[in-house]
């Protein structure tokens, strides 16, 4: 990076510097953390429990037999030491069980010769903020946080947790072309598209002809067409291997990641295919325990309030950080449970959310705000031509949410509630849905098999 004089300083462009030099020296030196660093906030989440621990049992549950409330005092510690002794048991499996790595089931490989998809593991980057290079299936999510600029194939995407990620299926802008002529009927193209508007299909949405009249137009939903199964879309760069199915590069554990969902602080590593259940379980119980330390704790401080006694400040501190765990982790627990049942994980469903945004804008610039009833027609027949977008337009979907969850969560209900078994898919290979061609691009209803139409 050339050196800019002292006068042409400014702190957007120091940022910016500062930001692309690091992302050079981490390609150049892709490292995993440190381990310290990595495992620095189990320690903390450790430190919390133990500490809540002796508030709980030590200045409330003791002050509580001391004063002859034997039973209330007796009933609250056997009940806290089965959800602390549950969330300890999750916790510990799930930090101590791997996401499950590439490179211990696929041997290095060389780079898939050019295609007629080209040799999108060494493009460019099209998005601001982002690697030069992109060693993976297309735009890392940490390039996908500027939202309304148009690019010629990268739409953009919120950026939380934008250090985590390495990969995500590129799709279109979210800026609407018009394509006279083209139908809902004409061939898809090969790469990502946007929603087209089309001036001589169904009347949706009018546009001002001759003499005042309105004339129709047709609003076309174009999926992403991005073949994330071919060959030369799977190939890690950095990794040298070429990527089971639904596998990622983690830069912070710098190495792809089986069925790669998040790198959590919270457990020091990723969550991938062979602790994902863990994850979930452990989110359940910790919801549980942090809940019932809130309630309780809240309760008995009111009451002593009430009975005029002195306030402890460790008390509060804990209700504090209980209500915010227990906020935290129900809302990962459902979230995750939802991903699971529909058979996803936080990557791809990001893709969707990009697949709708797509959408919402598309409508937004064809609909005025109040014509909600016109814009719910228009996705009814979007959805008939091409089906839901979790669903229908889920590769990975199985038809019920009950198969969805078995697949990760197995069939035994003991092993959904605790922290037993193994993961039931060897992390590899992934049943398709059938919606979807060879290469895992979305088609229309007309191209389904019979069966599923």
């Amino acid at each position: 990076m050339a050196e800019r004089p002292r006068s042409q300083w400014d702190c957007v462009g120091v940022a910016r510097d500062t930001y692309e030099t690091k992302q050079q020296e981490r390609l150049e030196n892709p490292k995993p953390q440190p381990w310290i660093q990595q495992k620095f906030v189990v320690g903390v989440v450790l430190g919390i429990v133990v500490w809540t621990y002796y508030v709980y049992v030590g200045r409330m549950c003791v002050e509580l037999l001391r004063r002859g409330q034997t039973v209330k005092g007796g009933v609250y510690i056997a009940i806290f030491n089965l959800f602390f002794l549950m969330f300890m048991w999750t916790y510990i499996k799930v930090i101590l069980t791997p996401p499950g790595f590439a490179r211990d089931f696929v041997q290095p490989s060389e780079a898939p010769a050019s295609t007629n998809y080209g040799r999108p593991w060494d493009i460019d980057s099209e998005v601001r903020g982002t690697d030069d290079e992109h060693p993976t299936i297309a735009t890392p999510y940490e390039g996908m946080s500027e939202r309304g600029h148009a690019q010629p194939t990268i739409a953009s995407v919120e950026a939380e947790n934008a250090r985590e990620l390495d990969a995500i299926p590129a799709v279109a802008t979210v800026h609407a072309r018009i394509a006279p002529g083209v139908g809902p009927g004409d061939e898809r193209p090969s790469g990502d598209a946007s929603t087209t508007l089309n001036g001589t299909a169904e009347a949706v949405t009018p546009n001002q002809g001759k003499k005042g009249q309105k004339r129709p137009t047709y609003i076309q939903r174009r999926p992403p067409q991005t073949p994330v199964l071919a060959e030369e879309f799977r190939y890690c760069k950095r990794d040298g291997l070429l990527k089971p199915m639904r596998t990622h590069h983690c830069r912070l554990c710098a190495t792809c990641v089986l069925q790669y969902d998040h790198h959590c602080p919270w457990i020091g590593q990723c969550v991938g295919a062979f602790n994902r259940k863990f994850f979930l379980v452990f989110c359940f119980w910790s919801t549980w325990f942090t809940a019932w330390v809130f309630g309780t704790l809240l309760s008995q401080v009111i009451i002593d309030l009430d009975n005029e006694m002195n306030l402890d400040g460790q008390k509060i501190g804990v209700i504090a950080l209980s209500g915010l765990f227990t906020a935290f982790t129900a809302s990962l627990a459902v979230s995750h449970a939802r991903l699971l049942c529909l058979n996803a994980t936080t990557v791809e469903a990001l893709s969707w959310r990009r697949t709708r945004e797509k959408d919402n804008a598309n409508l937004g610039m064809m609909f005025g705000f109040w014509q909600c009833g016109k814009r719910y027609q228009q996705r009814k027949r979007w959805d008939q031509e091409w089906g839901r977008i979790e669903r229908e337009g889920n590769l990975w979907w199985l038809e019920s949410s009950r198969a969805n969850w078995e697949q990760f969560m197995g069939q035994s209900v003991w092993e959904w509630f605790l922290p037993i078994g193994k993961c039931p898919n060897d992390g590899l290979y992934y049943p398709v849905n059938p919606r979807h061609d060879a290469d895992g691009r979305w088609r229309p209803r007309s191209e389904w098999p019979e069966e599923l139409r």
